[in-house]
């Protein structure tokens, strides 16, 4: 993530990385001002986006 990005929408893909992780990018991501967060993913990682 760079710099704030004021009432913005953000789009996180999830990858392999532990889902903390990911987690810590969306409440920063929050704390920054961006309104919403897309959460999107591909092959196996979908179920761990849509729980």
């Amino acid at each position: 993530m760079s710099g704030p990005m004021r009432g913005f929408t953000q789009t996180l893909v999830l990858g392999n990385k532990p889902l903390r992780s990911y987690l810590l990018d969306i409440i920063v991501s929050f704390n920054q001002g961006i309104e919403v967060v897309e959460i999107m993913a591909k092959g196996k990682n979908i179920s761990r986006a849509v729980t």
